[in-house]
């Protein structure tokens, strides 16, 4: 009753409402766009790679179904909470558009190769997307990594903000050992995010 109470009172602000279906509007944007851009950027030239003595450290495993649930069900449990709160929420969706345009825009500016002996991270939702082209140079950063952090700044709860936040370091820690991305694809997303949702906030004038 509380939630519904919260959205009931948040839904007869004009403005918030805009704002509401203007965010929905563009994250439903950023997914249909990604498929053009993400076989866009796939096929690209002038790939780079980065000599990561990391990834020299393991061979690399399949962990696809491992990233799968955490992320899947870490972002889910993100969502279930964070639906109770409708301010969050909005500027999780705002946060989330913000996060995939820089996403877009790094990815041109810097064209990293796949690592050589990467294993094909078999997301079962994005599968079938992308005109069946296997995508593997969307690089810097991490989107499966960022996206579990970013439920994980925006939640209200303190212990499910730390698990949340484990979830990400393994996700991240699970995509190099897979050789899926380079370890400054991972760390690039936690040094973004906290500074979207920075960003986010601020144009809110909110702290909290």
């Amino acid at each position: 009753m509380k939630t519904i109470n919260l959205w009931k009172t948040q839904l007869k602000q004009t403005s918030w409402l805009l704002q509401l279906i203007g965010s929905v509007s563009a994250v439903v944007l950023i997914i249909v766009l990604s498929e053009s851009y993400f076989v866009y950027i796939e096929n690209m030239p002038c790939r780079v790679y980065i000599n990561d003595w990391i990834l020299g450290l393991v061979p690399p495993i399949d962990f696809s179904n491992f990233i799968f649930i955490l992320t899947y069900l870490g972002s889910l449990a993100g969502f279930l909470i964070l639906i109770q709160y409708p301010k969050r929420l909005l500027h999780l969706l705002q946060a989330y558009v913000l996060m995939q345009s820089i996403r877009f825009l790094l990815m041109y500016l810097i064209p990293l190769d796949t690592p050589p002996d990467h294993l094909y991270l078999q997301d079962f939702v994005l599968s079938n997307l992308y005109q069946n082209i296997p995508i593997t140079r969307d690089l810097f950063f991490s989107g499966h990594t960022g996206t579990v952090i970013l439920f994980a700044l925006f939640c209200p709860y303190r212990k499910i903000k730390i698990v949340l936040f484990i979830c990400s370091i393994v996700v991240g820690f699970l995509l190099v050992w897979q050789h899926v991305h380079y370890t400054i694809d991972i760390i690039g997303a936690f040094v973004f995010l906290p500074f979207i949702k920075y960003l986010v906030q601020a144009a809110h004038g909110s702290t909290d």
